[in-house]
């Protein structure tokens, strides 16, 4: 996996010089306007467990890294997922990272690891309630929505829950609807929390 990523990094660094383009943009904006190039897809790199795969593989930090720093020009972009995540894990990718989601997290170390504050321990224990930080800092409450039940009667198990955001700040935050009838956390235990970072 490490050797193909580098690869595609490469390969689509030689398009770009070839090309004479600085950036997939540019490259895309050239093919629109008629210009004979090969098509460039953006390109999303999906790591679940990331935390564990670092853990297992540490030389794969450098190759985040070095997507994180570069990807965005070449049209190739990063989403990890942990359910746990050390605080050293994110070392030289931070400054990297455009965005952050995070469910309730077990302890406040996690939240201030994730978020850079407290506010995803403070969160209720409502099965998906979450938090989202932009590249600007703002932090943005979110209930979502389980989706995935099985069909029954054209409808999905879950689907009358209407998502809606949440207030954050110091009052309890609120959400409306019904619980879904199987939710993750359901699924997975009390403890089911999720970080998503990219």
């Amino acid at each position: 996996m490490r050797d193909a990523l580098a690869g595609e990094m490469n390969r689509r660094q030689q398009l770009l010089r070839t090309a004479g383009q600085v950036s997939v943009s540019t490259y895309q904006r050239a093919r629109r306007a008629g210009v004979q190039l090969a098509a460039l897809p953006t390109l999303f790199v999906i790591v679940d467990e990331f935390s564990e795969l670092l853990s297992q593989h540490p030389d794969f930090a450098d190759m985040f890294v070095a997507i994180g720093r570069l990807g965005r020009s070449l049209g190739m972009h990063l989403l990890l997922a942990s359910q746990r995540l050390d605080e050293g894990r994110l070392r030289g990718l931070e400054a990297h990272l455009s965005y952050r989601l995070c469910l309730k997290t077990l302890s406040a170390s996690e939240s201030r690891t994730v978020l850079g504050t407290l506010d995803a321990y403070g969160l209720p224990n409502t099965p998906g309630a979450g938090l989202l930080r932009s590249g600007v800092g703002e932090l943005i409450g979110f209930q979502t929505a389980f989706v995935s039940g099985p069909l029954r009667e054209g409808k999905r198990v879950g689907e009358t829950m209407e998502a809606a955001p949440l207030r954050c700040g110091p009052s309890p935050h609120k959400r409306r609807g019904r619980l879904p009838a199987q939710s993750a956390a359901q699924r997975n235990g009390p403890s089911c929390k999720r970080c998503w970072i990219g």
